[in-house]
């Protein structure tokens, strides 16, 4: 939606009443604003795509081997089945003697044995950024440390890249102000990275575009260090192009993020029980300096293009003064405090993003000195030219820095604290709900008895898509971001009849819960904005009600860190682009890796591991295109001008128009039948007269309908809505169902109906109720489900609604439901 091949320039078009402007910044040249409509579609003619097939098969031409370096294609796909499935050599060497002499004797492939195999993958090598060994010393203690490190060239990788006819369309060269406009109002969006701030600032500090274009190409540094066993950890390094749309930096193909190198894992010498206050302070500033030495080899070659730009004729053919820097640090709090050489979280200034007191974490709306790298070079220099130690020692606590020279010092436009960003996974779903907001409700609970009705409640709720369902919330022994983001979403309901009336815990789950679900927002407006820091302000009050009642400190970092969510999303733009999430997957990577070596020396045989891996993806997509292009190309149709288009075809056509589709169709049933079938429901009462009757009134020209014997109906168990999301204003598509036995449990999903096509459904109308819970919430609705159903078109369901039980104490089963407005974004936006 960024890229502007997809947008039209504004003054070309007579704009419609809604639409999406991009400005962009002066340097670019492009002084016309562009326009992405939002209310039709941009289709392209037949014409078009096949003149883009054409293309893209003469490119392919130039390689009708695109299995090269591999003699055969039998033998590029049982080198991606090795390297995919992981066998060693002696499976290898079994299989090879099989397709030999056994049972594949007329096989295509051409290895003898592993050797050959292994000659073949070092020679695909070619494709990626080849490993290097870098190494780094520091003394400690007295005594001189050597690390060796396996890294690749981050530029020889952002060449690739800018050269990559593949990516062009997709790199966003230029910073852009995206807004909404609606009639004469217009409203900022942030959605990607180049719709940010910072983005913008950093390409305001160029030459302005002579010659040739002067662009900035933001990069995503992501790091963390984690267990690939149970004693061994490792620490890997993972790049990714902030230049390119987060769906595809953040996936693991071309263009993805790749693995930079290793970080030593430094293991402390001595026993750290050991060590006294200040023995442990130098040995954290010994490691973060061995850090920032190992980030000056890895990063040396982006130096020359931070500070001085470097020309590169690019995919296009165009000629581009290239100038990088880093715009994200996506990393835990750990991370952080080492990329920006700060003291830990126990400081009186833990924060890498401002100078905010330890004992004013739980203060989020309080607004502190910022760090910036000017800032903290002062700092440090003035504390290096302290005549005492006890000087130099005071200078650098009362900034919680320590005293470590930073390599992003040395890099333009790289600022390490304002690069440091808001992760959702670690600050939210581990940290303020998984790691304090839930055990303390679980704590409460127990306290009073409550906590098998909490899981039985939890248990109840009913299933929706992408949502888990928790037989036993309260005993789950380990937990992962998406699980405590599940709980939240549909806590409130199950929780609020077991907590006092007027509960400060509900208030303050529900204001934080609006917040969870605001910041992860794919595009965050204005409008958007000033909901979340309505919900932060409602979570700061009613956490400090919390504190006061059942003692909870909440001077934690992560606490304070929601301070900083706003002008992260002003500047980085929404926080998918910063979530550390997409990193955490590649430890399941790392841990593979690490299991085919025999671990000595892990790291340089992961990394071996990782080219063979690339190399052969690169393969496959070169292959795939190729196969891709063949095929259509092959079935191309020939049209003449004149010739009338067959009509048959043009059905399908309005079916893609259509915002409805059924699902899991049934057997023919007499409408009669329906009724008798289900004379046990007082639902079903009357169906076959009320179905009549509807027809009659809404279908008058179709013949009298007036024997519901004759009526025979389709049944349908699901029905698939697509709706205008108003989290991004793309398509989305809900899957509601409707079915008795869906997966071993009854499931009968709830819709959103606009009363403003032939296709009915028979549903149970809800009415909005004044019975009130215990703790009435912001937004808090209840309704109840009415005793006798109707018709309607199906063409009048806009999108499913998520309904839970009241879960009232004392009643039985209940008629009463509130309507969950935190189950996604879009729903939540229109409630608020």
């Amino acid at each position: 939606m960024t890229a502007p091949e997809a947008v039209t320039p504004a003054s070309s078009t007579v704009l419609p009443e809604t639409y999406i402007k991009l400005v962009y910044h002066p340097h670019s040249g492009i002084e016309q604003p562009a326009v992405i409509p939002l209310d039709s579609a941009q289709a392209s003619s037949p014409i078009d795509e096949t003149a883009q097939l054409l293309r893209r098969w003469a490119q392919l031409e130039k390689c009708m081997k695109p299995w090269a370096p591999f003699r055969t294609r039998a033998d590029f796909e049982y080198a991606e089945s090795v390297v995919k499935g992981t066998l060693g050599d002696g499976i290898v060497d079994l299989q090879l003697r099989g397709m030999r002499n056994g049972w594949c004797e007329h096989s295509n492939i051409t290895f003898q044995n592993h050797d050959g195999l292994r000659e073949s993958l070092a020679a695909a090598h070619i494709f990626t950024v080849k490993f290097q060994t870098g190494s780094v010393s520091a003394v400690h203690d007295g005594t001189e440390y050597t690390f060796k490190f396996p890294y690749r060239d981050p530029w020889a990788w952002i060449l690739e890249l800018v050269t990559d006819k593949s990516l062009l369309d997709s790199i966003m060269w230029w910073p852009v102000k995206k807004y909404l406009v609606t009639g004469w109002k217009e409203t900022r969006l942030y959605d990607e990275t180049n719709t940010g701030d910072a983005w913008y600032n950093a390409q305001d500090t160029l030459p302005p575009s002579g010659q040739y274009p002067h662009v900035f190409l933001p990069l995503h540094f992501w790091l963390d260090k984690g267990n690939v066993t149970r004693k061994v950890k490792k620490h890997p390094m993972v790049l990714r192009p902030a230049f390119l749309p987060h769906e595809i930096r953040n996936a693991s193909g071309n263009g993805g993020g790749i693995l930079l190198g290793f970080m030593p894992v430094i293991d402390d010498p001595a026993n750290p029980e050991d060590r006294t206050a200040s023995e442990k302070l130098e040995f954290a500033r010994f490691k973060r300096e061995v850090y920032h030495k190992v980030l000056s080899v890895v990063f040396s070659t982006l130096k020359r293009s931070s500070n001085s730009g470097e020309a590169v004729k690019c995919a296009d053919e165009l000629i581009r003064i290239l100038w990088t820097g880093f715009l994200i640090h996506s990393a835990d709090l750990q991370e952080a405090e080492a990329l920006c050489a700060i003291r830990a979280a126990l400081a009186n200034h833990p924060c890498p993003q401002c100078l905010v007191e330890k004992c004013d974490l739980h203060r989020i709306s309080l607004s502190s000195t910022p760090r910036t790298s000017s800032f903290m070079q002062d700092v440090y220099h003035r504390a290096k030219a302290a005549t005492t130690k006890t000087e130099k020692e005071r200078i650098l606590r009362d900034h919680g820095l320590h005293d470590t020279e930073n390599f992003f010092w040395s890099m333009k436009n790289s600022d390490p604290y304002m690069a440091t960003s808001y992760d959702v996974l670690h600050a939210d779903d581990l940290g303020k709900f998984g790691h304090h907001l839930w055990p303390l409700t679980l704590e409460i609970l127990k306290d009073a008895g409550y906590l098998g009705r909490l899981a039985k409640n939890m248990r109840n709720v009913p299933r929706w898509a992408n949502l888990k369902h928790f037989n036993n919330a309260t005993t789950i022994e380990y937990a992962d971001g998406q699980t405590f983001y599940d709980i939240l979403r549909c806590l409130l309901p199950c929780l609020v009849e077991l907590m006092p009336r007027n509960s400060a815990l509900i208030h303050c789950l529900r204001a934080y819960a609006k917040f969870r679900v605001l910041i992860g927002l794919k595009c965050v407006s204005e409008d958007s904005i000033k909901l979340i820091e309505a919900a932060l302000a409602d979570y700061e009050k009613y956490a400090t009600k919390v504190g006061e009642e059942y003692g909870k400190n909440f001077d934690f970092l992560k606490q304070h860190q929601s301070h900083h969510i706003v002008p992260d999303i002003r500047n980085k733009g929404a926080t998918v682009n910063t979530v550390t999430r997409p990193g955490e997957g590649f430890h399941q990577e790392v841990e593979q890796a690490y299991e085919q070596t025999n671990r000595k020396d892990a790291e340089f045989q992961m990394a071996r591991i990782d080219e063979n891996q690339e190399a052969i993806a690169r393969i496959r997509m070169t292959v795939d295109s190729y196969d891709k292009a063949r095929e259509q190309l092959c079935t191309i149709p020939e049209h003449d001008e004149d010739e009338e288009p067959d009509q048959e075809g043009l059905a399908g056509a309005d079916l893609e128009t259509m915002t409805w589709a059924l699902g899991s169709k049934g057997p023919k049933v007499v409408a009669t039948a329906i009724e008798s079938r289900n004379s046990t429901d007082p639902i079903y009462r009357d169906f076959s007269r009320q179905l009549v009757s509807f027809l009659t009134e809404h279908i008058q020209d179709e013949p009298a309908l007036q024997l519901a014997q004759y009526i025979k109906i389709i049944p349908f168990k699901c029905v698939y809505l697509r709706y205008q999301s108003m989290e991004d204003w793309r398509e989305a598509r809900d899957i509601l169902r409707c079915n008795p036995d869906f997966h071993g449990h009854p499931r009968y999903d709830c819709a959103l109906i606009n009363l403003a096509s032939n296709a009915l459904a028979w549903f149970d109308p809800w009415k909005s109720r004044a019975w009130k819970p215990r703790t009435v919430w912001n937004g808090c609705r209840v309704f109840e489900e009415k005793k006798t159903s109707e018709f309607v078109f199906v063409e009048y369901l806009t999108r499913g609604a998520h309904l839970i039980p009241t879960f009232e104490m004392g009643r039985g089963e209940s008629r009463r439901f509130y309507f969950n407005d935190t189950i996604d974004a879009d729903m939540l936006l229109h409630r608020v």
